[in-house]
């Protein structure tokens, strides 16, 4: 927190050590289509986005994008 640097791949390192069942989502550091694809790589459930969406000139377009599955 000295920094207030995210590490987006905490989460990635940590699933192994969340049991079944339990709901995983990804916080922090959402910000691109490669995130999310990292995300759900490392079988999260949720991805919380904020900051990215806040700054982005198009909201919509902005999670769209995040959300294709292109």
């Amino acid at each position: 927190l000295a920094t207030l640097a995210v590490d987006g791949a905490v989460v990635a390192k940590l699933r192994p050590l969340i049991p079944d069942g339990a709901i995983v989502v990804g916080e922090s550091g959402v910000s691109t289509r490669a995130d999310v694809d990292a995300l759900r790589a490392a079988t999260v459930d949720a991805v919380l986005v904020g900051e990215a969406v806040m700054r982005a000139a198009d909201p919509a377009r902005t999670i769209a994008e995040l959300l294709s599955q292109d």
